[in-house]
């Protein structure tokens, strides 16, 4: 067996997989923007200072002016559809829309008091606080409020109807619960000395509260105990959003944007490239989210501001073999890394696999040694493959290989397979090839190589398509290749077989 002599050209990359964490939209205002309701995957409602109302159907790329009817400033908005919609604020303003906000209309509040959050259980019930301990509530979409008694003179901040029974309320050292639809009130010791700003609610036993000095309050039992967390930052945080049960984002002051992988149990902080405050966060589903804040900030993420983020990939010289190294900073669902190769004479092939890390905040590093080169000048790159399928190149790196090759025999790639897999072989003289695929009772299945083939690296295909892979069950099956020829010492020639699986 001879060694694999190199002459390598080794490249260092910051490459291409990474995602911007929260990218920028122009809101076309320097109005400030306190709230936001991401409704739909199209439609978007964001309220704002001076009675500011913007609406985006495209998706948050582009933003359109509503009337509101109102110069009061508006703090909170809630949709439960695209249509039907309550936004309030100072001065006991309440605004209703039924026609997805082409028209704005003001409801009587009863109260001249701030009014600083609304949450809406469906079309018909919803519930607002605000200034002095004042809740309101509403049965019949918003048409009348009735006040509700919560006990308190503290200002409440934040609201979470969750169903028709359960609803909390936090605000300056407040967390009220109510069991019976707002009929009673406990307000939790755990609230005491603090000031909390949002909350919001993913089931019936999960909730985050955020408030100033980058206090953050978790519960995984319905509100009955609370745990403080660190949130990675001492800023003031004035909204949370929950993304699903592990994911959730909290933004505050000076443009301060945290966030979760595991529940609220650990937060990292995120790039907002702002330095504005930001009021409002809302999220469609687990990666799409958007934030507002002052001067008519708005910043969107569609990966849960969690990036794949792609931080070297090398190539060097080990042993007489090519390894391939690279490390991530951050991992959003990655699934896999697809190692790809190509010379100057072909096209990109897929020579390898390593599973990726699914969704992690911490650095990961990973290898691939590739042991079979030709002569020649030759290229990688990485194809990272999300779970749901989508997928992004990393750069590419270049090595320059010359000297000899062994015989050998490559593990077919993917196995277990269905409906093809890749089967490669190397020669490093001339020779009588034949490649075969017998069954586990040792019949022959197909024959995919019976020629004489020059010196190099080769690839064939195998399908359950093809005319001998049709009939074939799920099971184990061998490929053999024979090389024979004068350059070979052996009387027998080279012979290697190996298993593959066949799954369907």
């Amino acid at each position: 067996m001879k060694n694999l002599k190199f002459l390598l050209l080794i490249f260092f990359t910051i490459t291409q997989i990474t995602q911007a964490q929260w990218f920028i939209r122009n809101s076309g205002t320097t109005n400030n923007l306190r709230a936001v309701s991401y409704i739909s995957p199209n439609v978007i409602s964001i309220v704002g200072e001076f009675g500011t109302i913007i609406k985006s159907t495209n998706g948050g790329l582009n933003w359109f002016f509503q009337s509101s009817n109102t110069a009061e400033h508006l703090y909170s908005v809630d949709f439960k559809d695209e249509n039907y919609g309550i936004a309030v604020g100072r001065n006991g303003i309440i605004l209703k829309t039924t026609n997805g906000g082409i028209n704005w209309i003001v409801q009587n509040s009863g109260t001249t008091n701030a009014l600083n959050c609304v949450s809406c259980l469906n079309l018909d019930d919803c519930i607002v606080v605000g200034a002095s301990g004042l809740i309101l509530k509403t049965s019949d979409g918003g048409n009348e409020w009735d006040i509700i008694p919560s006990g308190t003179t503290w200002n409440l901040n934040g609201v979470s109807y969750l169903d028709p029974s359960k609803i909390i309320i936090v605000g300056l050292a407040t967390i009220l619960i109510s069991s019976n639809g707002g009929v009673d009130w406990t307000n939790h010791p755990d609230a005491s000395g603090k000031l909390l700003r949002g909350i919001d609610c993913i089931d019936e036993l999960n909730y985050l509260t955020v408030g100033h000095g980058g206090k953050i309050l978790r519960t995984s039992d319905g509100g009955l105990t609370w745990e403080s967390v660190t949130s990675s930052t001492t800023n003031n945080l004035f909204c949370v959003s929950f993304n699903n049960i592990n994911f959730a984002n909290a933004v505050g002051a000076t443009g301060t944007i945290v966030g979760t992988t595991d529940g609220g149990i650990n937060w990292m902080n995120q790039p907002g490239w702002t330095n504005q405050n930001l009021f409002g966060v809302s999220f469609l589903n687990p990666d799409t989210g958007i934030t507002v804040g002052n001067y008519g900030v708005i910043r969107m993420t569609n990966t849960a501001g969690i990036p794949v983020e792609l931080t070297s990939f090398t190539a060097a010289l080990k042993n007489g073999y090519v390894e391939l190294t690279w490390e991530t900073a951050t991992e959003l669902n990655n699934h896999i890394f697809e190692i790809e190769r190509k010379s100057e004479s072909s096209d990109y092939r897929l020579i390898g696999f390593v599973e990726g890390a699914g969704t992690t905040t911490e650095p990961q590093k990973y290898s691939y040694v590739d042991k079979y080169v030709d002569p020649g000048k030759h290229y990688y790159r990485l194809k990272q493959i999300d779970f749901d399928g989508s997928f992004q190149y990393s750069d590419e790196v270049e090595v320059f290989a010359i000297g000899d090759m062994n015989f050998s025999l490559i593990q077919n790639y993917p196995n277990p397979f269905n409906p093809s897999t890749v089967i490669s072989y190397q020669l490093p003289v001339s020779g009588l090839v034949t490649l075969k695929v017998f069954d586990i009772l040792g019949n022959e299945i197909a024959t995919l190589v019976n020629e004489e083939k020059q010196p190099g690296t080769y690839e064939v295909e195998f399908s359950i398509y093809s005319d001998e892979g049709r009939n074939l069950t799920s099971g184990i099956y061998f490929y053999q290749l024979k090389v024979r020829g004068p350059e070979i010492n052996s009387g027998q020639g080279f012979i290697e077989t190996k298993k593959m699986v066949l799954i369907k």
